[in-house]
C-alpha cells in the first residue's frame, strides 16, 4: 500500500485573487449523506474514524487530457483537523481535445471516458459532494475562438450532466498565469519549501536560505510557463505587469515571478520551427532536424495536418540554428536570479530528459542544461533507417534542441546549471492539478461553511467544524498553506 501523506491545514491563509465563484449546485442532502460518510455504523473498522473527500481535476492539454482524482481522509477525533492525501488517481486520454475542432462531440466523448473512471473512484454516496472543475490550457487557447467555443461547451454539457459537484464555471480556459502559480505553489508544497516564504520575507541584498521556494520550470504542449519567488528586488526592476502576480501568505505580502509564453510549448513550437524553413509551404513543412527521405505523413496539431519532411542539411548544427531563431523571435526574457535558485522542471521537460537516458529514476533526478545539448547532439546523429516506432523518436533531435536553445539561448542558463527534472514527489504528480484541487475545495467548502453550521445536527456539528473549520477562515480564501509529512 502507498505511503500515505500527511496535511496539516494551518490557520494562517494563502489568499489568491479576490472574487468567489458562483455557489455550486446543490443536487442532494447534503447534510445527512455527509454526516453518514463521516458516522455510520456499518463502516468497516479503520473507517470509523474517518471522513473522507474528494476532489477532481482534469488538465485538458494540448496533446492529451488528463484526470487528476484525489481523496483526502479527516481523523475525526483528532481536534488538529488532521488531513489526509490518501491517495491520487491518475488516467490520460488522447489526443487533447484541440484536436477534435472539427467534432465537439468526440471532445466530449473523451471526457466522459475518464468521468467514467472518476464514478468507479468515488463512492455512489459522495458523488454530489464532489467539485469537480475542468481547466483547458494553451491547446484551446491556441484554437479560433469559434472552435474552442464550441468544444468547450459541449464538453460543458457532458461534465454538468454528470453527478458530481459542478457550478457555470467548472470547464473554463485556464490562464497562464493560474497554471504557472498553481504549478509553483504544488511544487514547493512537495518539497516542503514554504516555510521559507515566512523565514525570508524580506529579499533585499540577502543571500538566499538553504530552504527558500524552488522555481518551476512547466513544459506544455501549447505553451511553457516560469514562475518563482525573487529573493533580489532587481529581479522585479522594468518588469512588465504581466511578469508579476501578487498573493499574500500568512500576512506577508509575496510577489512572484511568473509568465506563461504561448506559442512556447513544446508541440507547438515545433510547428513554429518547421514553418521557419526556406522550403517549408501551408501544407508540406520542411524540417533540418529529421534525415533525407524521411517523411512523417498527416501530422497533426491543433486540428490542422500537415506532412513534415527531412533536409539534406540534417543535423545538430542547422537544428540548433532553427531552434535558436525561434527562440530569438518568441522574445523569451532572460532571468538572471535562476542561476543562483534551484530549478525544477517538469512535464515534456521531464518526458524528454527520460526518454534521452538524462535521468533513469522514473519519478526524476538532476541534470544540467548542457546535457540537453549533447543529447541533441546524439539524436541528431540518428539515420532515418533507426527511427524506431516509438511516436516521439523523430522528433527527437527537434525537442532537445528547443529544450536547449529555450533554457541557455531564451532564459540564459549556462550549460553547468544543474536543474532537477521532476514527474512525481511522495507518489504526487508534479502538475498544477494538486494547487487547483486544493483550489477548489476550498471554494466549495467556504460557500458551505456557514450552512454547515446552522444546519448540522448539534452533536455532529463540532465533528464537521473540526472537517471544514481551517478551509472556511476566511471569507476571501481559496488556498490554504499545507506542511506535507512523510
Amino acid at each position: 500500500m502507498q505511503a500515505v501523506l500527511v496535511v496539516l491545514l494551518a490557520k494562517a491563509a494563502l489568499v489568491y485573487g479576490a472574487g468567489l465563484h458562483p455557489v455550486f449546485d446543490h443536487r442532494s442532502d447534503y447534510y445527512s449523506q455527509d454526516l453518514k460518510s463521516c458516522l455510520s455504523a456499518d463502516l468497516a473498522e479503520h473507517e470509523l474514524a474517518t471522513c473522507r473527500f474528494f476532489a477532481i481535476t482534469i488538465d485538458a492539454g494540448s496533446t492529451g487530457t488528463r484526470l487528476h482524482l484525489f481523496e483526502l481522509s479527516h481523523e475525526v477525533g483528532k481536534e488538529s483537523a488532521l488531513f489526509k492525501v490518501e491517495r491520487e488517481i491518475f488516467r490520460e486520454v488522447k489526443p487533447g481535445l484541440s484536436s477534435f475542432a472539427d467534432s465537439p462531440a468526440q471532445a466530449a466523448a473523451s471526457v466522459a471516458d475518464l468521468l467514467t473512471t472518476a464514478k468507479k473512484a468515488v463512492p455512489q454516496h459522495l458523488w454530489g459532494h464532489t467539485p469537480l472543475a475542468l481547466k483547458a490550457t494553451a491547446g484551446l487557447r491556441l484554437l479560433p475562438e469559434d472552435q474552442a467555443e464550441a468544444i468547450l461547451e459541449a464538453v460543458a454539457n457532458t461534465v454538468t450532466a454528470s453527478p458530481f459537484l459542478v457550478n457555470e464555471d467548472s470547464v473554463v480556459v485556464m490562464s497562464g498565469t493560474d497554471e504557472g502559480v498553481f504549478g509553483w505553489f504544488t511544487l514547493n508544497v512537495l518539497l516542503e519549501r514554504m516555510g521559507a516564504v515566512t523565514e525570508f520575507s524580506s529579499c533585499a541584498d540577502k543571500a538566499a536560505p538553504d530552504n527558500a521556494t524552488a522555481a518551476a520550470l512547466d513544459l506544455g504542449g501549447g505553451s511553457t510557463q516560469i514562475t518563482f519567488r525573487p529573493l533580489e528586488d532587481k529581479t522585479f526592476v522594468d518588469l512588465p505587469a504581466d511578469y508579476e502576480h501578487s498573493l499574500s501568505v500568512f500576512g506577508t505580502s509575496v510577489r512572484l515571478y511568473t509568465h506563461s509564453y504561448l506559442g512556447n510549448g513544446l508541440v507547438a513550437s515545433r510547428l513554429g520551427m518547421l514553418k521557419l524553413h526556406a522550403a517549408s509551404t501551408n501544407i508540406s513543412l520542411v524540417t533540418d532536424c529529421l534525415p533525407e527521405g524521411y517523411n512523417i505523413e498527416d501530422w497533426d496539431y491543433a486540428g490542422d495536418r500537415w506532412i513534415i519532411s527531412g533536409s539534406k542539411d540534417y543535423g545538430s548544427a542547422k537544428c540548433l540554428s532553427s531552434a535558436l531563431k525561434y527562440v530569438q523571435q518568441s522574445k523569451i526574457r532572460p532571468v538572471e536570479e535562476l542561476l543562483r535558485r534551484d530549478v525544477f522542471a517538469f512535464s515534456y521537460f521531464f518526458d524528454r530528459g527520460l526518454q534521452a537516458g538524462l535521468v533513469r529514476d522514473t519519478d526524476g533526478g538532476a541534470t544540467t542544461v548542457g546535457a540537453f545539448r549533447e543529447a541533441a547532439l546524439k539524436a541528431c546523429q540518428r539515420p532515418k533507417t533507426a527511427m524506431g516506432p516509438e511516436h516521439w523518436r523523430p522528433w527527437q533531435c527537434l525537442d532537445l534542441s528547443y529544450i536547449y536553445a529555450l533554457l541557455h539561448d531564451g532564459y540564459r542558463l549556462p550549460d553547468n546549471k544543474v536543474i532537477t527534472l521532476a514527474k512525481k514527489m511522495r507518489q504526487m504528480e508534479v502538475s498544477w492539478a494538486l494547487g487547483a484541487s486544493y483550489h477548489l475545495l476550498n471554494t466549495y467548502h467556504e460557500q458551505r461553511h456557514a450552512a454547515l453550521l446552522s444546519n448540522a445536527t448539534s452533536d455532529a456539528s463540532s465533528v464537521m467544524s473540526n472537517v471544514f473549520a481551517y478551509f472556511c477562515s476566511r471569507a476571501t480564501t481559496v488556498l490554504s498553506y499545507l506542511d506535507l509529512l512523510a
